[in-house]
């Protein structure tokens, strides 16, 4: 049974081998029985199954390895598909928002709260009173901490208030500022962003605040203002002609307050006024100024139980108060040694909280789509069509080109055959085959003119190929800058490079050096100077408004204007370097040059008026309440001898009047000792109802000029070494200011005189990584394209022109036969009729 069943088998199997070894696809018409025609026809089989085979193999291996980058795209996604998306595709996803512009006060709420002291007793009104109110206020001395210590924490409340404003009319501001976002950007770039913005917002609070405060303090010291707490300046009592009031400076060790505003010693009690005090404030200072001194303070006495109850043992206050004690040290990020200046620089913040409502940020930006690119294969469907789409051409051409070249070689390879009759090629035999010689010549013609049509329009689709102008789209993933340069030279009207990162750091981008005026830097504004210019105290010379008795207050003065400014600059640039440029796309280098230097003029422009608005601003101020200045410039205090009671007289200066306004002022004079009669007026350098004001008019001509330098080292006899010279301001120096420019004319200009530039357009290049650069141009076909497309049109067109070709010239003999018949007609007839 089992070897019946292999027998059959291999009859089978034999059947199968030799209907393979037989297969034939080109069988002649009739079928032929000669044995060399039969080989030829299946070796043609044969090759043209292995060609097609090997091509399809090709092309499907082609389509299934090659990698294509595949895009896809989801409308109106929402929170959780864009957060998985983000998951899988973190480098490709692009959300783009419909709304750009999301306002902070939709996304961010930013809580804080400022250092415990601000919410503690030591600011509350009934302290401020129990410091204020003794029962024997006429035993308290000067300098006791019971005459200034309800100033000092009034001055400390308000610190804190102003520092609480500040914030909170920050952050009104703030709110009012939109976040961009062309796409929607992750939770953890929302949150770094933010917290930047927030980190600017603050930082920027607290440098305008202190720049405020700088300046309040600056000026106080160089217009000498009185205070009624006699913490910087002493009444004397000069009988001259009548009664005259005096001031001189208040001294703390060796420091005097006419030329230090940060002179301070301890803050402490006394119960007798030329005894060593009883109590000793530990951190807590006195000094010329009140707020000088508790900014020099810390709080470190007010964490300590027992430090308090001493202190309020001290303390015959009509008012009954028991102190609370500050508590928080452990927790707080300020140790209880920190100075009040050292919490001032976080404006008094002890901790800052910022949420972000990620949901509703979503929400806002409203995304249009999310589209995502990642690497694959060919779908099998593709590959299947693409494949077989070529198949047809493939087939058409193998079966036309295959029977040809094998026929030729065997036909060549064998000795025996006759050589091939061109003449008599025919590829439109009829079935059977005809015999009949017109039937062959008329097949003969289709063959030549379906190769004639064939190849010429081959050759026409070929040219046409090649000479095919057509615009191409393309993309050149992550161009280095030297490329792109290279691509915008060629297509700066259609070079399209979107930034992977559209918001980009100033800092990242662009430098700014500047130098300030010469003068900032000179030995004038060295404290060398400023001590030698005023040497001579208020009782070596009478006369009041000489040069060498307040005269160094104009230097000071000057010296804190260029601190201040040059503060003022260095502050503003980095809290401007902390800004953001917006670049969706790469700008070209022209461009962003332009952009730049645009940038850094408003920059300038609002520092500087901003500078100049607080100036004015502390000027008017001073003027219209008043204020009482040490160095007698606007107001002289005397007594009348009659009734002893203090009054005042405005100074007058070349028929200016001080309560009437600010700016007089005339040249600063010296004068012979003890007398009025003047000596010398110092040029360019005024005096006035206030040193600020008078400053502001001022020139510097006396410093470019050594003869006047001179001239004023030799009114100060031998506090000046003779044989030292003072080097003068260097008047051949380039600068945009003349020697005779006012004070005010440079400090119009923030008194820069050089500001340099540097833009990194490489930084920039490199911080917006473009992630492609899209651009169009015309392109000609390529070799390979053309030999695919011509592969793809030749089946089909083979197919069309055996269709077409043999009934066109069977149309072309029936009307030749017609022609031919009407001609023999008339020939006939004669014959006929005979």
């Amino acid at each position: 049974m089992i070897k019946t069943q292999l027998a059959n088998i291999r009859i089978i199997l034999r059947e199968i081998a030799k209907k393979l070894r037989n297969f034939n696809l080109y069988p002649s018409i009739p079928p032929s029985t000669d044995e060399y025609q039969l080989r030829t026809e299946r070796i043609t089989t044969r090759v043209f199954i292995i060609l097609l085979t090997l091509s399809l193999s090709i092309i499907l291996l082609y389509h299934s390895l090659i990698k294509i980058t595949k895009t896809d795209v989801h409308k109106t996604p929402t929170l959780e598909k864009y957060e998985r998306f983000y998951s899988l595709y973190p480098n490709t996803l692009t959300c783009p928002c419909k709304n750009i512009l999301i306002p902070y006060a939709e996304i961010v709420e930013i809580k804080y709260s400022l250092h415990e002291v601000c919410s503690s007793d030591l600011v509350s009104l009934r302290w401020f009173h129990y410091l204020r109110d003794h029962h024997d206020e006429s035993r308290i001395y000067e300098k006791d901490f019971r005459s200034t210590g309800s100033f000092t924490f009034q001055a400390l409340g308000g610190l804190c208030q102003l520092a609480n404003r500040t914030i909170a009319d920050g952050y009104s501001q703030f709110l009012l500022n939109q976040y961009i976002s062309a796409t929607i950007a992750s939770r953890v770039l929302l949150a770094s962003e933010v917290k930047i913005l927030v980190g600017q917002f603050l930082s920027l609070s607290t440098n305008s605040f202190l720049r405020s405060l700088n300046m309040i303090r600056s000026t106080n010291f160089v217009d000498a203002f009185y205070s009624e707490r006699k913490t910087n300046y002493l009444l004397e009592i000069l009988k001259i002609v009548g009664i005259h009031l005096f001031e001189s400076p208040a001294a703390y060790a060796d420091c005097r307050c006419d030329l230090s505003v940060k002179c301070s010693a301890p803050s402490s009690i006394y119960e007798n006024h030329n005894q060593p005090p009883v109590f000793t404030i530990p951190g807590l200072y006195r000094g010329c100024y009140i707020m000088e001194a508790l900014l020099q303070s810390n709080l470190k006495c007010f964490y300590n139980q027992t430090c308090v109850r001493q202190l309020q043992s001290h303390i015959n206050s009509t008012v009954e108060f028991s102190l609370t004690v500050l508590h928080n040290q452990n927790k707080s990020k300020y140790p209880t040694n920190s100075t009040i200046e050292q919490i001032l620089t976080e404006l008094m913040v002890e901790e800052w909280e910022e949420s972000i409502d990620y949901e509703k940020y979503y929400k806002v930006c409203e995304p249009v789509e999310c589209s995502y690119s990642y690497q694959t294969g060919n779908e099998k469907v593709y590959i299947v069509t693409a494949s077989f789409g070529l198949a047809g051409g493939l087939v058409s051409v193998l079966k036309t080109g295959v029977p040809i070249v094998i026929r030729f070689f065997r036909k060549k390879n064998s000795a025996s055959t006759a050589p091939v009759e061109v003449n008599n090629f025919n590829l439109f035999p009829s079935i059977p085959p005809s015999t009949n010689e017109k039937d062959l010549e008329y097949e003969r013609l289709s063959t030549r003119i379906f190769l004639i049509l064939l190849v010429f329009t081959v050759a026409i689709l070929s040219l046409y190929n090649v000479l095919l102008v057509t615009i191409t789209i393309d993309k050149p993933p992550h161009p280095t800058l030297e490329e792109y340069e290279d691509l915008y030279s060629i297509y700066s009207n259609s070079l399209l490079c979107p930034c992977k990162n559209i918001l980009i750091d100033y800092s990242n981008i662009l430098h700014v050096d500047y130098t300030l005026h010469e003068v900032c830097s000179s030995h004038f504004m060295n404290r060398g100077w400023l001590d030698s210019v005023h040497t001579f105290g208020f009782f070596q010379m009478m006369n009041r408004e000489d040069f060498r008795i307040s005269g160094h207050y104009l230097f000071k003065g000057l010296n804190d204007l260029c601190q201040l400014v040059n503060r003022t600059i260095a502050e503003s640039y980095a809290q401007f370097r902390l800004n953001q440029y917006l670049s969706t796309t790469v700008v070209s280098s022209e461009l962003f040059k332009s952009q730049m230097e645009t940038l850094v003029e408003q920059f300038r422009s609002t520092i500087t008026n901003n500078f100049l608005h607080l100036i004015h601003m502390i000027r008017q101020t001073t003027h219209t309440n008043a204020f009482y200045s040490a160095l007698i410039t606007n107001y002289d205090l005397y007594a009348n001898s009659v009734n002893l009671r203090i009054a005042t007289r405005t100074t007058v200066y070349d028929e200016c009047r001080c309560d009437l306004s600010s700016s007089c002022s005339v040249d600063y004079p010296i004068y012979y000792p003890n007398t009025k009669n003047l000596t010398y007026s110092v040029p360019g350098l005024k005096r006035g109802c206030y040193i600020l004001d008078a400053l502001l008019q001022s020139n510097l001509g006396c410093l470019y000029n050594a003869t006047c330098l001179k001239e004023l080292k030799s009114h100060y006899m031998f506090i000046f070494d003779r044989e030292t010279p003072i080097k003068p301001l260097n008047p051949s120096l380039s600068s945009k200011y003349a020697p005779n420019s006012t004070i005010e004319q440079i400090l119009r200009k923030l008194m820069i005189e050089e500001w340099n530039l540097f833009i990194k357009y490489d930084k920039y290049y490199s911080q917006c990584q473009p992630v492609e650069c899209i651009h169009g141009y015309q392109i000609k076909y390529g070799l390979i394209p053309i030999i695919t497309l011509l592969i793809g049109l030749v089946g089909g067109l083979i197919s069309v022109l055996k269709l077409v070709v043999p009934r066109f010239v069977a149309v072309l003999r029936w009307i030749i036969t017609k022609l031919k018949n009407r001609r023999i007609l008339p020939e006939t007839s004669p014959s006929n009729e005979r």
